[in-house]
């Protein structure tokens, strides 16, 4: 069976772990993204870390990311960093090491990524916030792989065995928080998204006050 394209792999038509061919053809293109796709094996997968809800290997998140910016137009490097975008958070990778295999573009987004609150900074409610301060301010590349990482995230939420509710509306809140004129079109398909599973979840999405949430 020929490995599928990214929009297919994206509707759940790929059960395992094969690079969707649209992607796998610019991977072997291009040294960058090989190199990314590597590196983020190696690292996901040295965590055992599966994702959640499924008994799958997590690097099917960083692939899956990748194929939205690739069906987005995004360019070579936001794909890239759409693959990396969780190994600071997730894994022992640190911002050092991408920066120097990557260069500084790319490890400035993979930065404006990486959750900064620990958890000694409090609640859920409070860790949210300072995460939330941190996307708002992050490059705007940043936020571009964040929308494909919210629009992923979010889309198959309802099939999970336990309705996330709380997370979906965290995500609602962060999605506009990131807000940035030139995104105007995927921050309108990621909304369409949330909205979908809202309603198949049944969730009542919060009314937005993102001067209060920003605010200390």
């Amino acid at each position: 069976m020929e490995t599928p394209t990214c929009l297919t792999y994206l509707k759940g038509g790929a059960m395992n772990i094969s690079i969707p061919k649209s992607l796998k053809e610019r991977i072997n293109e291009k040294s960058g993204l090989r190199a990314a796709y590597e590196f983020a094996l190696e690292y996901h997968n040295k965590t055992g870390q599966l994702r959640s809800g499924t008994a799958r290997p997590y690097i099917v998140h960083p692939i899956a990311v990748a194929c939205i910016l690739l069906e987005w137009g995004a360019p070579t490097h936001v794909v890239m960093a759409g693959l990396l975008h969780d190994t600071v958070e997730d894994t022992d990778a640190t911002e050092q090491q991408i920066h120097l295999v990557f260069g500084n573009d790319i490890a400035v987004i993979v930065e404006g990524l990486t959750d900064v609150a620990s958890k000694f900074d409090g609640d859920r409610e409070q860790r949210f916030k300072i995460n939330v301060r941190h996307s708002a301010n992050a490059d705007w590349r940043s936020k571009w792989v964040k929308m494909a990482d919210i629009f992923h995230n979010t889309s198959d939420l309802h099939k999970q065995k336990v309705f996330r509710k709380a997370y979906l509306k965290e995500k609602w809140v962060q999605l506009h928080v990131i807000w940035d004129e030139r995104l105007v079109d995927y921050f309108a398909e990621v909304k369409a998204n949330i909205l979908r599973v809202a309603e198949i979840m049944n969730v009542d999405l919060p009314e937005l006050a993102t001067p209060t949430l920003l605010s200390d």
